[in-house]
């Protein structure tokens, strides 16, 4: 235990350290310094007392010292996801606006409202010190999971409102937690538990039904896997545990749709439309068509399928509902296609942005995170533009940040302000070895 001496100049020094998340970390650096100082001037034949304090003198003046570890020990702050993020949000207030927003419709203001709400989840996440709670993420995982299974039964029985948010949630979530279930339960052992506990959700959400969100799910938590496995997460084997997994998951998914008529129905409908009657392929159908009459830029031709389909009202404006799900095709059809390309970019590049930014942190548990935020992410993406592009039926998920789905809004400003936030505070954390899944606790070391 350092003396009061030493804890005294401490606290001057971390007086001058701005940054609070920084003050452990000065504070173990300097008290190592002057413990090691402390030393070498006891091994020349001083007394501890005299020792110390010549020490902590060798250490320079604490306003100093302090002024040069504010300058060291700063947060890296994240500007690009912020700017593409204030972007997409500000692309979809005006589509949403020059739709709805004009016209006495609440859709607008709720909008508003959530982004207030996500934004205010955003920034408490973003100052907030999420490495101290890496230990527990196996418990976060486990409490998502009793979730699903305990209060989704309620939520549908009540009304499809509430179990559309909290499938959402799920759908968003449970890739990050799980995660951090296989960064803290290391081993085959906690891969095959943690896979285990996935087929709650992903059960709820086939039994819905919402199949674009267990799609979702899986497929984000199998590029998890992928990862966790390379960099010695999931056993000694690296090729094992993701041959296991996905080879299970697409067996799987194979014998669900051939054990279920309609579904396998769906799929072949999705590779060739032109072979089913068209109550059958309507959607897929009024996509193609709207695409096919669309112009680089302007807006596109109505043809005699759009007038007398669902995405259109009587006086030519676009259902709600639809625009939840045709976001992307109503643009490209409304003001180009090149509109609809820039969108989507802008998307794209905020997801490989973090993405990268995520690989190059120093703490597993940050990369683990934000491998599994931007899988979940770039799920929701791809479904959802490929359902645009008339290739696949269309996702029960939202595009992120920019088609109807404020509960989704919110959650995925959260989970990109918790990635943000890890990347931040880079560097003043390193891992340590997990201990085994019957010991779950994972016990973090500062650095600098």
């Amino acid at each position: 235990m350092p003396s009061d001496r030493v804890n005294e100049y401490l606290k001057s020094v971390c007086a001058e350290v701005r940054w609070r998340q920084a003050h452990d970390a000065v504070r173990e650096e300097l008290a190592a310094h002057i413990e090691d100082q402390t030393e070498a001037y006891m091994r020349s034949g001083m007394e501890r007392e005299t020792a110390e304090r010549k020490a902590v003198e060798s250490m320079g003046s604490p306003a100093e010292t302090g002024l040069r570890l504010d300058a060291s020990y700063r947060p890296k702050p994240q500007r690009g996801p912020i700017i593409l993020l204030a972007a997409l949000l500000l692309i979809s207030a005006v589509c949403r606006f020059a739709e709805y927003g004009n016209g006495g419709d609440s859709a607008f203001g709720k909008f508003i409202i959530a982004v207030c709400i996500g934004g205010g989840l955003f920034v408490w996440l973003y100052n907030a010190n999420l490495y101290r709670l890496a230990e527990w993420s196996w418990a976060a995982y486990l409490a998502a999971v009793l979730l699903c299974l305990v209060v989704y039964p309620l939520c549908h029985a009540r009304g499809r409102s509430v179990a559309v948010a909290a499938l959402q949630t799920a759908a968003i979530t449970i890739p990050a937690l799980f995660a951090g279930w296989l960064y803290v339960c290391r081993g085959f052992g906690g891969l095959l538990t943690g896979g285990a506990m996935l087929v709650i959700p992903i059960a709820g959400m086939l039994m819905a039904p919402y199949t674009g969100a267990a799609v979702n799910v899986a497929a984000a938590c199998l590029a998890v896997i992928a990862f966790a496995s390379v960099w010695g997460l999931c056993g000694k084997s690296r090729w094992l545990p993701i041959a296991l997994s996905w080879g299970g998951v697409l067996c799987g998914g194979y014998g669900l749709l051939r054990s279920n008529a309609h579904w396998w129905q769906r799929v072949a409908v999705m590779l060739r439309p032109e072979a089913f009657p068209e109550d059958y392929s309507y959607q897929i159908r009024v996509i193609r068509d709207m695409l096919r009459a669309s112009r680089p830029i302007g807006r596109g031709q109505d043809t005699e399928m759009m007038r007398y389909s669902m995405l259109f009202k009587r006086d030519g404006s676009i259902d709600r509902e639809a625009y939840v799900d045709f976001m992307l095709t109503t643009i490209a059809h409304r003001y180009g296609w090149v509109i609809a390309l820039i969108i989507a970019a802008v998307l794209i590049g905020l997801i490989a942005m973090l993405f990268f930014k995520a690989l190059k942190l120093t703490s597993l548990f940050g990369k683990m995170m934000g491998c599994g935020i931007c899988a979940s992410l770039l799920m929701q993406t791809v479904q959802y533009i490929l359902g645009n592009c008339g290739i696949t039926v269309i996702s029960w998920l939202p595009l992120p940040f920019l088609s109807y789905g404020n509960t989704s809004l919110v959650v995925n400003m959260a989970m990109i302000g918790l990635l943000c936030s890890l990347m931040r505070s880079d560097g003043l954390y390193a891992d340590k070895e997990a201990k085994p899944l019957n010991k779950l606790r994972l016990r973090l070391e500062w650095e600098k």
